[in-house]
């Protein structure tokens, strides 16, 4: 595994942002599932906005915001959300399972994470994460956790050595216990709930177990 333009089955971010050469990581934490992030500074003009298309993928689509942004979804029909404004630290969660579009209408600097459904299965199969393959979308919920594990990642995505950190598969690990903790949907699709689930209070403490590291840990031994 290395840091190189971003696909995964052919599905590039990276591209669809408009940022070919965007940094990447991709890896399978458990069994055959891939993981992957992409590094994204998508620029848009004061006066301008860009169209993103995201298409079908058996994944999640995840964004971590670094900086504060704009941007609405895009209708089948071609209506178009009210304009949203996602924070420094906040996120985006969305099931790509019939595609996505949005409009960016500031520039974009954020971690974009694909999450298949197959990756979530495997990680439930062998941790107390519950057993679900579908999640929760979210937009503009703050997740300190997700802040945590984004901020030990970004050095990660700054390397260009062909052997990746060790570290990487432990966080992919976390990441994928903290979503199916706090946005997991056991429902069928057609008896899902709300959107936005909130964060239990030992989802901290659950990464740890999953990964045998703490984010603490992360933080002294990486990040230093």
């Amino acid at each position: 595994m290395k840091v190189h333009e971003d696909s995964m089955r052919g599905l590039s971010v990276g591209r669809l942002f408009g940022v070919s050469n965007a940094p990447h990581l991709r890896i399978r934490p458990v069994r055959e599932a891939a993981f992957s992030v992409t590094y994204l500074e998508c620029r848009v003009d004061a006066s301008g906005s860009r169209v993103v298309n995201l298409p079908k993928q058996d994944c999640f689509f995840l964004m971590l915001y670094l900086d504060d942004t704009r941007h609405c979804d895009l209708m089948p029909d071609g209506r178009e959300s009210a304009i949203m404004d996602y924070h420094k630290g906040s996120l985006c969660l969305v099931d790509l399972a019939e595609g996505a579009s949005i409009r960016l209408y500031d520039t974009l600097r954020s971690l974009a994470f694909l999450i298949p459904r197959a990756l979530l299965a495997e990680v439930s199969e062998f941790s107390n994460a519950p057993g679900a393959r579908n999640l929760r979308g979210c937009r503009g919920a703050y997740d300190n956790v997700m802040g945590n594990l984004g901020g030990v990642l970004l050095p990660l995505l700054q390397q260009q050595h062909s052997t990746p950190s060790p570290v990487l598969g432990h966080v992919a690990v976390a990441i994928c216990a903290h979503l199916l903790h706090r946005y997991g949907d056991t429902k069928p699709q057609n008896q899902r709930g709300p959107a936005f689930s909130a964060m239990t209070k030992n989802t901290e403490k659950d990464s740890t177990t999953f990964t045998g590291f703490s984010l603490e840990d992360w933080r002294k031994r990486w990040l230093n």
